[in-house]
Order: C-alpha cells, then structure tokens, then sequence
C-alpha cells in the first residue's frame, strides 16, 4: 500500500510522467506517453509545461521526437518526490494531524489558506486512504488515532521522504532545540554501547521527534510492549538540558516511562542494533525470538541458493536487517509506502536483467511467507526479496543457476585483438553459467557446428538459419547490447534448468 492516492489527478499524473522518463535511458515518444499516462495530447502538453515550471529540479525537453528528462547534476530523484510532498495540500493536512492543532476543519484551512470546502475533501481522502491499515481521523481536535506504532511508523517515512538530505530537519523546532535532541540520541546510542551509524541516529531522531508529539497529544504506547529492561538512560548535562527542551517545546515531564514511550523502537525490540541486544531478545521477547527463527530459515534456504554460501556471521547481520524492516508490523499487515516505490521499482528492474534468479529469490520468499502465515502481502514479498539481493551486491554471480553451461559463438569481422576484447567485456559485464567461443580463434569450421551453440552473438549481417538464437551487437559493448544479451542468456538458463528438472 502507498499514499500516492493523496495526490491531486494532476499531480499523481505529474509524478507518473517524471517516473517514466526517468526509468528511460534515451526517452519516450509523445504515443507512449498519452497511452501510459492515459491522457490527450493538449493535456501531456500543458503537464509538461507545468512540471518545468513549477519546479527547477529537472526539465523535460524534446530531442529528435524523443521527451527526456534532464536532472540538474547536483540534484537526485528524491528531491523530486520531496518537492512532491511539500505541494500537495493533502500532504501538509497530514501532516497538520500530527501537532492536533486545530479543534475543526475552519481553523485548519486557515492556517494552511485553503477553502474550508477543499479542506474537507482532502481530509476524506485521508480519511479513506488510512482505513485500509486500520487508522481513524478524528474530530475536535483534528487527529489521527489507530495502532500506535502504524501511526508513529506512517510519519517516520512520510518525514523521511519530505527531508530527504543527510542533513536532519525537524519542523517545529529551533536549530538548537533540533541540535540537543540529536545530542541525545547520539548520547543514548553511546550509553548502551550501540553504534552512532548516521542510519540509527536518522530514524532515532525522528522517531523520537514523533513520539514527543504523540505523547504530548496523550498517545501512549502500550506498556506490556515496552518491556526490555536492558536499556540505559543517559544522565549528566545532556539528558537535564533534554528534559528541559521536552517541558519547554511539549509541556510534559520527561519522566522514564516517557522515556520508554519515546524510545519505543528499542524498548518493544522492534529494532536490534547489537548482537547483546539480539541476544537479550531471544532470550526474553519470544515474539521476537519466533520472528528471528523464521528469517534465519529464510536466510538459510537463500544462502543454499548461492554457490559461495554466507557465513554464520553475515546471516545473523541478514536476518537482522530482515527482522529490523517487519518487526514492527502486523504479520498480517499491509507494508506501508508513502510516494517512493523504491524497492518495487529496484526488484522490477533486476527482474527484467535477471528474471530467471529474482523469481528463484522471490519464490523462495513467498514460500516461507505463505507456510507461516507471516509478512505474505505483496509488498512485504517484494521488501523481502529487496533486502536479501542487495545484502549479496554481485548475487547475480553467486546464485546456483543451470548445471549445464550456455553455449555462446562470438562471430566477427574484427582482429583477433578487438574479437578478444569484446569477448572479455561480454564476460565482465553478463551474469550466468556460460561460455564463449569466439570465431576467430576456432581451429575448425565453425560454420559446420554453428547448431551445436545456444546463442549467436555477432557483429555481422549474417543470414543464418532461422530456428538459431542470434543477437546482433555492436563492435563496443552498449548498454543497450548488455541489456540483451543479459535478458537472453537468462532466457536461455531459465529452459535448461526447467529441462533438466522434467528430466530428473
């Protein structure tokens, strides 16, 4: 689930557009846009008008029939979806709800300048958009009310999002009230010998700056959760400097069970930054215990599907990581985006290189998944299957595919020389079990033999027979001829293994 359906039609349009361009290498033509944006041409027309001049992070420009977008150099995609965020009025209604500032939909609209009747409509969609994962929007004031968590995780990612830099930015806050809340943390972090990675610290902080708003708005969430009695709390002038900044910006008394409350992440085990950590889970949360034996027999079938398996260490990091992401949902949850489909995007992307070892992965996933009844949504599938890929970067290597090699003929008119250096490139850059035999170097008539080959790759118009795999390339490589031959080579993998499986 996402909350992309907060968008107004024209800027959801907007969003769907930019994506498009920016998942194309070389652009797209004016029908492929109208038929995927399902719009008419003076509409695509006036879109990408608006786009480029509402905003100075990328422009869309026509080169030879083909619309491209141009990034500027010191700016990256998730800029673009920020400025999103900040736009829409839905957004900064959500937004609102968090601080439960306004008793009724006039003060709000007021203080955001919008009509009370757009405000109204905007607060419905929001009101639509969460029932599906189980929170209500309240009145008087204007609220949101649900699962706690759910909540407190639905703003860490939409923040997230909004302030994508390095750089924390908390709204209500001054640079030196923002600063003695991260010293906290980092103060925190350091007290229970945790690392102070700037990841831990980012969804610290916020989380923390969520959770005083929350708990000043008398949300609490439940004690039986919070329930690790192995966290210390920072003392000295750090955390009296903090207690004052909580009573001055929240009006409440930071007191330890607010302090629990606040740190719920680590005190309901929802996040495992150490092995003692890990092992104190195991030992007294037997949810966290259940969840953690399950990712280990997922890690365990994936790592048994790569050739150099992973190390006892690199599968408790794995299974952590894994546990990190889905503790803190309901099994039978929905995994909850906001604008980027980050991971879905990533995994499709593989998927069409690499589709033979991505399914392999994915059913995998869903298999464990569906026997346990746990995390079986198809968002959480495709996180899943995100986490453990790019936890093995070169898995495209390692991930047992056919026994039986792909047989590939290099047929070219260039010197042995550049033949050999194309043939060496397409080793580097192409995943799988294969081999290449290039022309040039054959002691024999090839020619005769040419059926005995899964795959032609040549430089040449040559006629051959039709019933023959044959792909034509460049004299270099392009990223184009990668493409290809990659999606090709795992075609040809894929029918063997299925092959080799009817046949045992």
């Amino acid at each position: 689930m996402n909350l992309r359906s907060l968008l107004s039609k024209s800027m959801l349009r907007h969003l769907h557009l930019l994506e498009l361009l920016h998942e194309s290498q070389y652009g797209l033509p004016t029908d492929t846009l109208i038929k995927e944006l399902q719009c008419s041409l003076p509409v695509l027309l006036n879109d990408i008008r608006l786009i480029n001049e509402e905003q100075d992070i990328a422009q869309i420009e026509k080169y030879k029939g083909l619309h491209q977008l141009k990034m500027q150099k010191s700016s990256s995609v998730s800029r673009l979806y920020a400025e999103f965020l900040r736009r829409s009025s839905e957004f900064q209604i959500f937004e609102a709800l968090l601080y439960e500032q306004h008793d009724n939909i006039t003060e709000l609209a007021g203080e955001l300048y919008l009509s009370v009747s757009n405000t109204q409509r905007y607060l419905k969609k929001i009101q639509a958009a969460l029932k599906e994962i189980g929170v209500e929007l309240k009145h008087r004031p204007l609220r949101l009310e649900g699962k706690e968590s759910t909540i407190r995780q639905l703003y860490y990612r939409y923040f997230s999002e909004k302030n994508y830099q390095l750089e924390i930015s908390l709204p209500t806050l001054t640079k030196e009230q923002q600063n003695l809340l991260i010293d906290f943390v980092k103060a925190f972090l350091q007290k229970n010998g945790f690392l102070q990675k700037h990841i831990f610290v980012h969804r610290l902080v916020y989380n923390l700056y969520i959770s005083l708003w929350r708990i000043k708005n008398h949300h609490h969430f439940s004690k039986w959760q919070l329930q690790n009695e192995g966290i210390a709390l920072p003392t000295g002038s750090v955390a009296t400097q903090f207690q004052q900044l909580v009573f001055q910006a929240f009006n409440f008394a930071y007191d330890e069970q607010n302090c629990k409350d606040s740190f719920w992440l680590l005190y309901s085990d929802s996040l495992i930054l150490n092995t003692n950590q890990l092992a104190a889970i195991l030992q007294n949360n037997e949810r966290g215990k259940t969840h953690f034996a399950i990712h280990q027999q997922l890690v365990a079938k994936f790592s048994g599907l790569l050739t150099k398996p992973l190390t006892k260490e690199e599968q408790i990091e794995l299974s952590c990581i894994l546990q990190n992401f889905s503790f803190l949902y309901a099994t039978d949850g929905t995994c909850v985006n906001i604008l980027r489909l980050d991971k879905k995007d990533f995994v499709v992307a593989m998927a069409k290189i690499y589709p033979f070892g991505v399914e392999k992965i994915k059913q995998l996933v869903t298999d464990i998944a569906t026997s346990y009844h746990f995390y079986f949504e198809k968002d959480f599938i495709i996180a899943y299957v995100y986490w453990l890929i790019t936890f093995v970067p070169d898995w495209m290597k390692k991930i047992k595919l056919s026994h039986k090699r792909v047989k590939i003929l290099l047929l070219s008119s260039l010197s042995p020389t550049a033949e050999s250096y194309l043939a060496m490139q397409i080793t580097k850059k192409i995943y799988g079990n294969f081999e290449i035999v290039q022309g040039n170097q054959a002691e024999k008539d090839f020619m005769t033999e040419i059926s005995h080959y899964d795959l032609i790759l040549t430089t040449e118009d040559l006629k051959l027979d039709d019933n023959l795999a044959v792909l034509h390339i460049d004299s270099y490589l392009s990223w184009h001829n990668i493409f290809l031959i990659q999606e090709k080579v795992s075609e040809l993998t894929e029918n063997m293994t299925e092959l080799a499986e009817k046949v045992s």
